[in-house]
């Protein structure tokens, strides 16, 4: 069994799932605003955790455990914590992301084709402005910022998943 899970885990699976965070919580905050913060830390507190899990089947210990740490950590944030926190730590989560992602990626990038060269810098850059967004809304919170948070949110998203259809079969970030 474990053969067969280790054989059906990809690394694009991790990266998939990514992309679905970012289209559905663009959706979400374009369509909502900001009455959907605990809900979408809790979905990224949910994403989080089968990431963690994913990379455990992949016996990608150190990552998978800090995963499912911080995946559960936000479940159960979102479940105690006020809304105007919420928005801080989205803030910063999305912007460790963006860390963890160019960590990651720069030692493939020498290898990486032009095309996923500027996905991968346009897809960090798109990440670190919805954290910085986030963060804003943590001392001003116009109904205006959360659709620029979700607008942006959805262009992370088909950029991610533009870039691994693109790169699908090659080994990537």
């Amino acid at each position: 069994m474990a053969e067969k899970i280790k054989k059906t885990v990809k690394p694009t699976d991790s990266n998939v799932m990514l992309c679905l965070l970012f289209l559905v919580l663009g959706v979400l905050f374009v369509w909502q605003g900001a009455g959907i913060i605990g809900t979408a830390m809790m979905i990224i507190g949910v994403i989080l955790t089968v990431l963690g899990l994913f990379e455990l089947f992949n016996q990608n210990w150190i990552m998978g455990i800090i995963e499912v740490i911080l995946g559960v950590a936000l479940i159960v944030i979102a479940a105690t914590v006020g809304a105007q926190i919420m928005l801080l730590l989205l803030g910063i989560a999305i912007l460790l992301f963006a860390v963890i992602v160019c960590v990651l990626g720069f030692k493939n990038f020498k290898g990486m084709a032009t095309v996923a060269k500027v996905l991968f810098i346009l897809t960090i850059l798109l990440a670190v402005t919805v954290g910085v967004l986030f963060i804003v809304a943590y001392v001003e919170v116009p109904q205006g910022l959360f659709i620029a948070i979700g607008a942006i949110s959805l262009a992370v998203g088909v950029v991610m998943l533009v870039k691994a259809a693109l790169t699908s079969g090659r080994k990537t970030v």
